[in-house]
């Protein structure tokens, strides 16, 4: 197991270059070259994070589920555990749009909306598709699985949606795939409006053609 042991914030400030870096590596093979947005090519395409899933929130967060123990100002953090978690959630695609740089600093500064996003298909390379679609086994009439639970304690998914907008929640979310693999994302739910859905925002992300991904089931908690 690789440690670090020292400040949280240093360690904060050493880690948040990888992570973007990282990112940028990991995504590149899935950008066909075409803005998910307004479908310019031949532009400098950025994996742009969805909102609710912003990179410098999301490090913090990691970092804190990575802590070992602390020490007044000292922390010991498991530098192994961090990696897991932050690949984990790079690896999935659906927390990402693919953006040009003009399109991905509107979106950032709010100037745009998922519902102006018109080439979200034409902006992810096909192989990755064929690949998703190879590892399909879920039959288009099976029942997806859900779990909502709140302080060890299971719930319907209305009345998660009641807990989301009593304020900020951070949600924990784990997919579950025909596999048998899973997979930890983490969801700050900051923006939860009286007239926002559960299921919307679900099938829009985390389970967006959940059939075609192989997914069988999602379990989100809040702890």
């Amino acid at each position: 197991m690789n440690t670090f042991i020292g400040d949280e914030t240093f360690f904060y400030q050493l880690i948040s270059g990888y992570a973007r870096n990282t990112t940028r590596d990991i995504t590149t093979k899935y950008k066909s070259g075409v803005c998910a947005c307004c479908g310019a090519k031949g532009k400098e395409i950025e994996s742009a994070h969805k909102r609710g899933c912003e990179r410098s929130d999301l490090v913090k967060q990691w970092i804190k589920e990575s802590i070992l123990k602390k020490e007044n100002s000292v922390c010991h953090i498991n530098v192994d555990k961090f990696n897991e978690l932050f690949k984990n959630f790079t690896r999935d695609l659906s927390n990402f749009y693919f953006l040009c740089h003009d399109c991905h600093s509107k979106y950032d500064n709010a100037e745009l909306n998922e519902t102006d996003f018109k080439h979200i298909s034409e902006s992810i390379k096909q192989k990755r598709q064929k690949s998703e679609r190879k590892r399909t086994v879920v039959a288009p009439s099976a029942k997806l699985n859900k779990e909502y639970i709140v302080h060890g304690k299971a719930y319907s998914g209305k009345e998660f949606e009641s807990f989301l907008r009593s304020g900020p929640c951070t949600v924990y979310v784990t997919l579950f795939y025909t596999d048998k693999t899973q997979s930890q994302h983490v969801w700050y739910a900051d923006k939860f409006s009286p007239k926002s859905s559960l299921s919307g925002n679900l099938h829009s992300g985390y389970l967006r053609n959940w059939d075609h991904k192989g997914i069988t089931g999602i379990q989100l908690e809040i702890k």
